[in-house]
């Protein structure tokens, strides 16, 4: 995973999003063009990005590395939040994604079918975020 490159998606992601609103399209799209080409070569590196993530949810939430399935499912979910954060930046810098992606529901509906705790599935989303 290229440190360098994901620094500067976040930081030109947070001068994007932390523009004053009587900033002008000028002093918008100058700082979102960038977010497109860092995303494009952070897509390069998804499937670390979400091992990344992945390892550090389950390492803060036991009862993932006790079930091999949610295990699975978490690293599915991590991916698939991955390249759709990714894509659509490429596609359209600067925006959030618009909804959550299907192996995201059926982790999350895993989770509360197991009876994993609210507090460990909250805390398993801050871990990715963080990571992220």
């Amino acid at each position: 995973m290229s440190g360098g490159v994901r620094t500067n998606l976040a930081t030109v992601i947070v001068r994007v999003h932390h523009l004053p609103e009587a900033a002008g399209r000028a002093d918008l799209s100058a700082g979102v063009r960038p977010i497109g080409e860092i995303a494009a070569l952070q897509r390069v590196d998804a499937d670390e990005h979400a091992d990344a993530i992945t390892a550090a949810i389950v390492r803060s939430v036991p009862v993932l590395s006790e079930d091999l399935s949610l295990s699975a499912e978490m690293h599915a979910s991590s991916r698939a939040d991955v390249l759709r954060f990714l894509s659509l930046q490429v596609a359209h810098p600067g925006q959030p994604p618009p909804d959550i992606p299907p192996e995201a529901l059926a982790l999350a509906r895993s989770m509360v079918r197991r009876g994993v705790d609210l507090g460990m599935r909250s805390n398993s989303y801050r871990r990715g975020r963080n990571v992220a």
